[in-house]
């Protein structure tokens, strides 16, 4: 039988991923099996995982396999954060987690002039040096 404890449990294992990304894991739904409510916390996730970024997981009904792969697109979507091929152009990620004491750190990772590039004067070209006395 399921119990409140393994819906938390399922949650805060997501949680903590979720809120590296900035977001927050959703609580489950009403009469919501607690197979299907892990499968739905990691499908936002399964983009990050290159093995098992098309796998369906609604569809896996053995609680040990879906751990597995739980366990691993978490891990993935991890590695995917810090990973700078991931990164456009321009984009600076703000990482939370929490230290010891529950405090929220933010830590920002990415591209640093997508930030300081507002305080840095317009880029001027050179078309031509003037040198008196020069014809050109």
């Amino acid at each position: 039988m399921e119990d409140r404890s393994q819906f938390t449990a399922a949650q805060q294992k997501a949680q903590a991923v979720a809120q590296m990304y900035g977001d927050s894991a959703p609580g489950p739904l009403q009469g919501e099996r607690l197979i299907d409510y892990r499968a739905r916390l990691a499908t936002p996730f399964q983009r990050h995982s290159k093995s098992f970024k098309n796998a369906k997981l609604s569809l896996i009904t053995d609680p040990a396999t879906l751990t597995a792969l739980e366990d691993q697109i978490f891990a993935d979507a991890m590695q995917a954060l810090h990973d700078p091929a991931t990164f456009k152009p321009g984009e600076l990620r703000a990482v939370v987690h929490n230290d010891g004491a529950g405090r929220p750190i933010t830590k920002y990772i990415g591209d640093p002039n997508a930030c300081w590039d507002q305080f840095n004067p317009p880029i001027r070209h050179v078309r031509r040096i003037m040198v008196p006395g020069s014809t050109r």
